[in-house]
């Protein structure tokens, strides 16, 4: 058994989940199960038991955990230690650019906002990764490592007052920057009942089944949040699938909503809306796109940031 095979378990235990720990790992879910699988042979138990929501180690599986959690910070320590004390040597490593995205809108438009930015650095290699806030607030906060940037574009919920909501995501240590702001449209299919409305209440809509568009399964988007405020949403699909959600509402499974900053003709949206008819709603629910950072701007992240859209309203605000 590899040490790197105790690490996975490691992550396992962080995430509750595989799907979830095989992002930090940088490996698919089918080769984190096949490491696991491995280990389970090699050793003859079951280390872990899957359930319906998610996975949890057996008797057995938890005392190889103890040891992984022994063996494998020792084994980085050590490593850590000769780092410091060696000269540094070879030829000088590619920076990576890891972006981490709430918004499956924003997620969709980010094959646009890079082509100018990789073109203008080539040396940069991008890894773009879907999740919840609180999963890329950890993953702004993990220890630094040499050459790796990481930056998050969330899609935070704002107060009557204009300000972000903290409930939404913990932004302390970490600062967020706003990029474009605005409110919510409903949007229904082009053969909908309600598509010859101008306008439609909050308390209309959650009557409504509704569609919404999540960058990951365990997301927590401003919609889930604000909604929730005015009642219990009755979601019968939530999809990281920009056609996917697209065709629910095309074919009136229920009631989408779209972003202010996706209406102004920028692609993939303006394709996608081309069967769907957006009806504003009378409650405003704002919500501002921004960048969250450890840290100021600073080398690739200042000029990553630089190169995605903003707004006169947002562009001069700053949120520590």
């Amino acid at each position: 058994m590899r040490l790197e095979q105790l690490a996975t378990l490691l992550e396992v235990e962080r995430h509750k989940s595989l799907s979830l720990a095989c992002i930090p790992l940088h490996m698919t879910q089918q080769t984190l199960s096949a490491c696991i699988r491995s280990m389970e042979r090699e050793l003859g138990i079951a280390i872990l038991k899957r359930t319906g929501r998610g996975v949890r180690f057996t008797a057995e599986g938890e005392k190889v955990l103890a040891y992984a959690r022994e063996a494998v910070p020792g084994y980085r320590n050590l490593l850590a230690e000769f780092a410091r004390s060696s000269p540094k040597c070879g030829t000088a490593k590619g920076a990576e650019l890891r972006i981490y995205v709430n918004s499956l809108f924003y997620l969709a438009c980010l094959t646009e906002m890079l082509k100018d930015f990789c073109a203008s650095h080539p040396e940069v290699k991008i890894i773009t990764l879907g999740a919840a806030p609180d999963f890329i607030r950890e993953r702004l906060l993990e220890p630094e490592e040499d050459g790796v940037y990481r930056v998050g574009l969330l899609n935070v919920p704002y107060t009557e007052e204009g300000k972000p909501e903290k409930v939404f995501v913990n932004s302390s240590e970490l600062n967020f920057i706003p990029l474009e702001g605005g409110s919510y449209h409903a949007c229904v299919g082009k053969n909908s009942p309600l598509a010859r409305k101008r306008e439609l209440s909050l308390r209309a809509l959650l009557r409504e089944p509704l569609v919404i568009g999540a960058a990951d399964e365990f997301n927590v988007t401003p919609l889930h949040y604000m909604l929730s405020r005015h009642g219990k949403p009755n979601i019968v699909l939530s999809s990281s699938s920009l056609n996917l959600w697209r065709d629910a509402i095309a074919a009136n499974m229920g009631v989408g909503f779209v972003h202010d900053i996706f209406l102004d003709g920028r692609e993939p949206f303006h394709s996608s809306l081309k069967d769907i008819v957006p009806i504003r709603i009378r409650e405003k629910l704002w919500a501002v796109t921004g960048c969250l950072i450890a840290g100021r701007p600073q080398g690739i992240i200042e000029k990553f940031i630089a190169f995605l859209p903003k707004d006169k309203a947002t562009k001069e605000k700053r949120y520590d």
